[in-house]
């Protein structure tokens, strides 16, 4: 590999350690073999190549976990399947009560396990390009309430708490696509005088809420209001979103 090549690889995993996913968004990817998503260990993969590459029996397993976490397949200190003693045949092997799945070999002897692979599928973080894993499982989501004091629209979004506001507004896209030109402000709080406070677009939501002057109670609702000047068939129109943060 390259310089560049390796530079590129690197690039790409540390995007894919910044990039953070809900259960909820997770879930949404329940289709068995069209749409396949699943979180285990703290990380997400996209199932649906693997799935489609290899039809058969040793893939059912795997698509009838679509959209939820199997994390207790495996062994959280070494990200392995779990293994157990066969009490029949005093060997250790795979713990699939599932049923064996793909990259799992068979407990007897077989010319028919496949190994024409470098790391099997639940590795696949620890390859230099990897195929299935998209990001990282959230640990804790909130929710954002995205009011538009122009239009009077309210959006609320299920976020990660690891997100950063940059990612935020990104997510919000969807409903605005002008969300980059705001200048993203929160309210002050009563120490802070009268104007709003610029967000760092970098900071994630655990550094802003872990602030001093935040509350810290998860029930309380944090307020922000983000504001712009945008520009519609030469009309120039003054903006504000207004956003409420609050814990799920």
């Amino acid at each position: 590999m390259t310089v560049a090549e390796e530079s590129s690889a690197g690039n790409m995993r540390a995007d894919l350690e910044r990039t953070y996913l809900t259960p909820t968004e997770v879930a949404a990817h329940s289709s068995p073999h069209d749409d396949c998503w699943v979180s285990f260990l703290g990380r997400v993969y996209n199932m649906t190549p693997l799935i489609q590459d290899n039809p058969g029996e040793l893939i059912q397993p795997i698509a009838d976990a679509a959209g939820k976490d199997i994390s207790h397949w495996f062994n959280a200190k070494t990200g392995d399947v779990k293994r157990h003693m066969n009490l029949d045949t005093g060997l250790e092997q795979y713990y699939t009560p599932m049923g064996r799945f793909l990259h799992i070999p068979t407990t007897s002897p077989s010319d028919d396990f496949a190994t024409d692979f470098e790391l099997p599928w639940w590795k696949d973080h620890e390859s230099e390009e990897p195929q299935y894993w998209v990001g990282m499982l959230s640990q804790r989501t909130r929710k954002i309430r995205i009011v538009n004091m122009l239009t009077k629209d309210e959006h609320t979004l299920e976020v990660c708490s690891e997100d950063t506001v940059d990612q935020i507004q990104s997510k919000y896209f969807v409903y605005n696509q002008h969300a980059a030109s705001y200048v993203w402000k929160r309210l002050p709080n009563q120490d802070e005088g009268k104007d709003m406070v610029v967000l760092d677009m970098a900071k994630n939501l655990v550094r802003i809420l872990s602030q001093p002057h935040m509350d810290p109670c998860p029930h309380v609702p944090i307020s922000a209001r983000v504001c712009t000047s945008m520009t519609y068939d030469s009309a120039c129109v003054r903006a504000c979103v207004r956003a409420c943060v609050r814990a799920c």
